[in-house]
């Protein structure tokens, strides 16, 4: 047997699960101000701009920090590569003094140390005469690059 149920009793029953409900919601049936319907939407929409200002701001410090590290990184290979061009000239410097010093008749035998650093060169060792150290010094400074010589030369007695 089938039993009807009236259309009236349907929305009856209808508004009492509603009623219910808000009851157990712990809602009101008074109807909610209009400016309260769009708070979720505002909260939403500032909690998104503030998300996208966070990231903003996050991306431009990783970019800062990857800018940093490269200026770092070209500094530093900058100073390495200064360093090895300094170093190759002051051994480029050494090879001419000597190859000068092996030229004159007198200093060609005698036995000079070079070394340079930063353009500076220095003669250790010995020579024949006082007029042979100073020939040495002059020849040193003839020498492209060179700045300064530091003539060590002892004249052999």
């Amino acid at each position: 047997m089938t039993t009807r149920i009236s259309p009236q009793l349907k929305t009856l029953a209808a508004s009492l699960c509603a009623l219910a409900a808000l009851t157990a919601c712990n809602k009101s049936d008074e109807p909610k101000p209009i400016a309260e319907y769009g708070q979720p939407a505002n909260t939403a929409q500032a909690d998104a701009a503030e998300a996208r200002e966070k990231a903003r701001m996050a991306g431009n410090e990783a970019g800062s920090t990857v800018n940093n590290t490269l200026d770092e990184a070209r500094a530093k290979a900058k100073e390495a590569g200064d360093t090895l061009a300094a170093k190759a000239t002051d051994a480029v410097i050494t090879t001419q003094v000597n190859a000068k010093l092996a030229q004159d008749p007198e200093l060609s035998a005698a036995k000079i140390n070079v070394d340079t650093k930063d353009g500076k060169v220095q003669l250790k060792g010995t020579a024949p005469d006082q007029p042979a150290r100073e020939r040495a010094t002059q020849l040193a400074m003839g020498v492209e690059g060179v700045v300064d010589v530091d003539n060590q030369l002892v004249v052999k007695s």
